[in-house]
């Protein structure tokens, strides 16, 4: 472990380069895979839109397909970059700081993925049954939804949803380093909770059941980080 610690700097940049390629490999490895499994992947996307979708040009199917395989490439290799982090910045840490960033990084991961199931599961069809709605759409109209453009909305739409549900995270950190305090947070919880429904606003279609259904998770992860952070004593 004293070795570690004091390890030179070039070791250090070389144990990072090590770790990045480690990741990169498993981004590499995790796209082909998904590449190759794309038909079956391809099958729970079009559920949700239950629509014929348009291609417009000869290399959209294949631009699709690529930027499909690549996200998908990214998700799968999230563990491998959390646990690779994690071995590289675990020697300069005391075991009560490895607890914490295990917890964290635990926490995250779980999080991310819990935002997208949400999305995928209940919030996206409710937002699609809306927008796809016949009152935008003129009797002598035919609707026609790109395929390209539905599988970029699908990726951003789950993906902003993760982001989100990572707000407790945030919250935790912040009152672990004292930049923020529980009675801080607890007095505007009014003024956040506005912020949260700004948040919802911006990053959901715009119908008000989806903002709903983003920013009561959102208030009630923010409360659930509150009450961690008070049993923890974090924040005071």
């Amino acid at each position: 472990m004293a070795k570690q610690q004091t390890m030179p700097f070039w070791d250090h940049v070389y144990e990072l380069r090590r770790r990045l390629l480690i990741v990169v490999a498993s981004v590499v490895i995790c796209s082909v895979f998904s590449f190759f499994y794309y038909p079956r992947l391809f099958t729970y996307i079009s559920e949700v839109i239950k629509d014929e979708l348009l291609v417009t040009e000869v290399t959209e199917g294949f631009f699709a397909i690529v930027s499909v395989s690549i996200t998908m490439g990214i998700f799968l290799s999230l563990p491998v970059l959390l646990f690779e982090t994690t071995l590289f910045i675990f020697p300069a840490l005391k075991s009560k700081e490895k607890k914490i960033i295990v917890a964290f990084m635990a926490s995250s991961f779980l999080l991310f993925f819990g935002g997208l199931l949400f999305a995928y599961q209940l919030v996206l069809p409710i937002a699609l049954l809306f927008l796809k709605s016949d009152i935008f759409f003129p009797a002598n109209i035919t609707r026609l939804i790109s395929y390209h453009k539905f599988i970029t909305f699908f990726f951003q739409f789950l993906i902003a949803f993760g982001i989100c549900f990572e707000f407790p995270i945030v919250v935790l950190m912040l009152l672990k380093f004292n930049v923020l305090t529980i009675r801080t947070l607890l007095k505007h919880v009014k003024h956040f909770t506005i912020v949260i429904f700004i948040i919802a606003a911006v990053i959901t279609p715009p119908d008000v059941v989806s903002q709903v259904l983003l920013a009561v998770p959102m208030l009630g992860l923010y409360l659930l980080a509150v009450g961690v952070a008070k049993l923890l004593g974090w924040g005071k």
